[in-house]
């Protein structure tokens, strides 16, 4: 009866679950309760920062990087050394909000998330510089022409406006912008050859979207890595 609680009380009954869960090797509860908190940190940060903090110590690499990707996006955050307090004055602690609706967290996690900012700008500039391989089983005489066009498609969809109006830290936004962008560009079918009068196939415009989609989920698998930098004492 989770949704019955109060907030501070739905995320203090789910840290103390996935602890539990962990120590008693019961992966499914586990996963369970990471889900959970995927499907409310939307609506708070505060279930962010949980997973943030039970991914750190429990060692969940999957649910790191998507916690603090969502952090970075979601609160403007602010580092406990600058005595955050509410609205009555009081000191806050890690995972709760000030007066000013920003989350409170520690300088380590802060150290992380502006050092995976920085990252996924980076890795921005380097997608654009190389992007996925569009060499495929082309049913086409000429594979070689239909790759090269996908490539340039593809390339074209990183200079539209609803691309580059996005946070360049924002990565995955970007990139399932430009996804969307490439998909509807193609729909079922795709012909790279219309000025050489060739047939358009279906498999080509398949096998692009599977190849861009793929793209994108190693991105995503990437998070945790970038999110485990450490600050040096």
């Amino acid at each position: 009866q989770i949704l019955e609680r109060s907030e501070a009380e739905n995320i203090a009954l789910l840290d103390r679950l996935a602890r539990i869960a962990s120590r008693c090797s019961r992966s499914r509860i586990l996963s369970l309760t990471a889900n959970i908190l995927r499907q409310n940190w939307a609506a708070s940060p505060r279930y962010a920062y949980c997973a943030m903090v039970l991914a750190d110590e429990l060692h969940l690499p999957r649910l790191k990087g998507e916690a603090y990707y969502t952090v970075m996006q979601l609160s403007v955050v602010v580092t406990k050394r600058r005595q955050s307090s509410n609205s009555y004055g009081a000191t806050l602690k890690e995972g709760e909000l000030d007066a000013d609706g920003r989350l409170v967290i520690n300088v380590a996690q802060q150290f992380r998330l502006l050092s995976g900012y920085r990252r996924l700008s980076e890795m921005w500039m380097e997608i654009q510089a190389s992007g996925p391989d569009f060499a495929h089983n082309c049913p086409t005489s000429q594979p070689d022409i239909c790759a090269g066009r996908l490539k340039q498609v593809w390339d074209t969809s990183f200079r539209d406006s609803s691309v580059t109006s996005i946070d360049p830290g924002h990565l995955l936004g970007r990139l399932k912008v430009v996804q969307t962008t490439f998909e509807r560009t193609y729909g079922d079918r795709f012909n790279p050859y219309a000025s050489y009068g060739y047939a358009s196939s279906a498999a080509c415009a398949t096998t692009a979207k599977q190849i861009v989609g793929e793209y994108i989920k190693s991105i995503e698998k990437s998070l945790a890595e970038i999110y485990s930098v450490e600050l040096d004492d």
